[in-house]
């Protein structure tokens, strides 16, 4: 990755390797590896000279280009518990996390790694099945429950039907939980 480490540590030389080699053999250079700058160091460095000067501080960050977004129905009672959930693919495998909110804002994390191949509409039915039965060890009665799939919400109220056999054993799995709560809510944010 470094030109000048290449050139002067290759045992087998090109014509124009050879040509630069002899241009800066005029020079006494000796190559030394750039140690890395320790993350550590920029935040003392940070901590040593703070930002005194608000307005300057102010104008780093200007609101103009921010837009921003309602992240839950403001129908939703402050007593309620809240369960957000979300999945996550890629190339290493599949993951689902939930986040399970109590009415006083306490918030609970729980991040599941999938060890087996699955659909994405089925990674989408086990994060929900994994912050119901979350939710459900915290003895939570009343749940509003947050997701992006536009597909799970509408298959839990009804709207939708599951036609694959494997979603269809899902969607009896969703609904046995939604049974073990006194009044529980799906809303979908996209």
């Amino acid at each position: 990755m470094d030109p000048i480490k290449y050139i002067f540590e290759k045992p087998a030389f090109t014509r124009k390797i050879s040509c630069c080699q002899m241009l800066l053999s005029k020079f006494d250079i000796a190559f030394v590896m750039r140690k890395a700058i320790k993350g550590q160091a920029i935040a003392d460095y940070l901590a040593d000279q703070p930002l005194n000067d608000l307005e300057f501080l102010e104008s780093l960050f200007l609101d103009e280009d921010v837009l921003a977004k309602e992240l839950e129905p403001s129908n939703v009672e402050p007593w309620r518990w809240k369960l957000y959930f979300d999945e996550v693919a890629n190339s290493i495998g599949n993951g689902v996390e939930a986040v399970l909110s109590s009415p006083k804002g306490q918030q609970i994390r729980v991040l599941v790694k999938l060890n087996f191949d699955c659909t994405n509409n089925v990674t989408k039915y086990e994060v929900c099945i994994v912050g119901l039965q979350f939710a459900l060890e915290f003895g939570t009665n009343d749940l509003s429950v947050f997701g992006d799939s536009l597909l799970i919400i509408s298959k839990i109220e009804g709207k939708w039907q599951a036609r694959d056999t494997k979603l269809i054993l899902y969607q009896k799995c969703l609904s046995r939980l939604n049974l073990k709560f006194r009044n529980i809510t799906f809303a979908y944010l996209p």
